[in-house]
């Protein structure tokens, strides 16, 4: 994270419940989401790997499952504070420490 913040991406729990093996080419790139598991309740570890131009990006992630109402808590527990949404669907959002200016 800089000093201006950090971005992370938040899967609602709709996506978290059906998250599976899937491809999709999207503008000529194409993303695939595989090797997925649920390690433990609320957790869930998958590998992305995206393909454009004969490039190849992987990229193992786990992630835990966390309604609306409990990410502030979470946010708070790291030093953090939620900023802004940064999507209308609320997928991606700007976190900063919690003592900085607000925004």
């Amino acid at each position: 994270m800089d000093r201006r913040g950090s971005y992370p991406e938040a899967h609602s729990p709709q996506w978290f419940s059906a998250a599976a093996e899937t491809e999709e080419i999207r503008d000529g790139i194409s993303s695939r989401l595989r090797d997925v598991s649920r390690p433990a309740p609320n957790l869930l570890t998958a590998t992305v790997e995206y393909v454009a131009g004969g490039s190849c990006w992987t990229q193992t992630f786990t992630t835990t499952r966390l309604d609306d109402d409990k990410l502030p808590a979470a946010l708070g527990s790291a030093g953090l504070h939620l900023d802004r949404y940064l999507t209308e669907d609320r997928s991606w959002f700007r976190a900063v420490p919690a003592d900085a200016p607000e925004s």
